[in-house]
């Protein structure tokens, strides 16, 4: 039999190597080699020597959020000449004719799927040897987002060793750190002082979609709050029947016409920020509240890929579809 060592050289890419971590008692590396300090790998710009790299919040911001990451020239130079050309012929074609801001929010535990997420937070988890996080960021700068805000705290330092400053995926990260769970909405609410734009995005740290964001864009129109809404498709098989209670056929997990759900991409004006909660979902709090009132639209994606990662199920089979050549860009 194989030594530990071999077996873990073997085995600690992509998504075997997380399950090989958790499941093989022989394999103890973890599923990424990451430094102990972020330091170490130096991911980040600094800022000219008079100053910090990354200021205090203002105290009028209310929030616990990092600073933002300030790229000076060197640095913008060093992100142009680090791109790949395949990225860069991958973003001349998507280029965008002003700013957008986007947050994604990956500060959750992960429980449902532990114990993968002991030791790496769920965002991080590889999808077709991938971050998931990381093919959120390319899928958003694919439609135009620029600058993308990382609302973080469980386990957040291997997010900043593994992401950066965003310079590899042609982005600026920024981040905005919980101290303890906030929920959706006090995440949101938490990276108040770093969205400046007038409409901006809100994405879950654990789907996986291809929905253009400009169609989502659109549809807000004059209302306060677009959601991305996809069809329903049905965990479970069904049956279908006649008149006289026979069966006439089965149907494997249809897609229920006329149901949506909530696909976890928002579009929100800068103005609903003082209308979230300081703690709580907002799907709880402000979204129920602006539908009362006429405030929220439904912007329906029929045509689109969308999967959530909520289980081990969700992570293996989007792994084995990445794995077997599927792209969604």
């Amino acid at each position: 039999m194989a030594r530990p060592s071999q077996r873990a050289t073997t085995s600690s890419s992509g998504l075997r190597g997380v399950l090989s971590h958790h499941y093989s008692p022989l394999l103890s590396p973890p599923p990424f080699n990451l430094p102990s300090r972020l330091g170490q790998r130096r991911p980040y710009c600094s800022r000219p020597a008079d100053s910090q790299a990354i200021p205090r919040p203002t105290p009028e911001a209310g929030s616990r959020a990092l600073g933002r990451l300030r790229l000076g020239a060197g640095c913008r130079q060093s992100r142009r000449e680090g791109r790949d050309s395949g990225l860069r012929a991958l973003l001349k074609s998507a280029r965008p004719t002003a700013r957008v801001q986007a947050v994604i929010l990956a500060g959750g535990f992960g429980k449902r799927l532990a114990p993968l997420t002991s030791d790496v937070p769920k965002p991080l988890l590889p999808v077709g040897g991938k971050p998931i996080l990381a093919r959120q960021i390319e899928w958003l700068r694919h439609h135009g987002v620029t600058d993308v805000i990382l609302a973080v705290g469980y386990l957040r330092h291997k997010i900043f060793e593994t992401i950066g400053d965003g310079r590899k995926y042609g982005v600026r990260i920024l981040y905005s750190v919980e101290e303890e769970p906030l929920g959706t909405g006090g995440a949101i609410k938490n990276a108040a002082p770093f969205i400046t734009d007038d409409v901006f995005i809100v994405v879950n740290g654990d789907i996986i979609t291809n929905l253009p964001v400009s169609k989502l864009l659109e549809e807000l129109g004059n209302a306060d709050g677009a959601i991305a809404l996809v069809p329903l498709k049905s965990p479970y098989g069904i049956v279908e029947f006649d008149a006289n209670g026979l069966i006439t056929r089965f149907v494997e997990k249809p897609v229920l016409e006329g149901f949506y759900i909530n696909a976890g991409v928002y579009a929100l004006r800068k103005k609903l920020l003082g209308e979230l909660p300081d703690r709580g979902n907002v799907e709880e709090t402000l979204f129920p509240l602006l539908a009362r009132q006429r405030r929220l639209k439904a912007a329906l994606f029929k045509d689109v890929f969308w999967r959530s990662v909520d289980n081990l199920k969700d992570l293996e089979e989007l792994d084995a579809m990445f794995s077997q050549g599927g792209e969604l860009l």
